[in-house]
């Protein structure tokens, strides 16, 4: 991606439909996750996890995805909150179900997956 690109994606544009954040740990960026309106106007959206390699495995993501879910609860008054792991990487499915996300379906309709 251009500069550009990454800008319009990730900086706020696109705001509030979907909001970024850099994931820190004190003073350290440690990953990025964001969230997302659904696109079918229902109450709710999906949410996207990236926490660098070495930050894994130590609860990081676990207290992250908590506190995002109960953002989007407490004051979007969402009622669903929606991921879509890479089924070619069990590690990440298994972190959804281990958080407490329920596979539903596996898309199969999406061409950019």
């Amino acid at each position: 991606m251009s500069d550009s690109e990454i800008r319009a994606k990730y900086l706020g544009s696109r705001s509030p439909s979907v909001e970024c954040f850099i994931v820190e740990e004190g003073v350290r960026a440690v990953g990025f996750v964001q969230y997302h309106l659904a696109d079918d106007g229902r109450q709710g959206g999906g949410m996207d996890l990236v926490l660098s390699p070495s930050e894994r495995g130590r609860g990081l993501g676990t207290a992250v995805v908590e506190a995002l879910v109960r953002f989007v609860e407490r004051h979007l008054g969402w009622e669903r909150l929606t991921v879509d792991p890479d089924l070619s990487n069990p590690r990440g499915v298994h972190f959804w179900r281990t958080v407490g996300f329920t596979p539903v379906r596996v898309v199969t309709d999406d061409a950019e997956r």
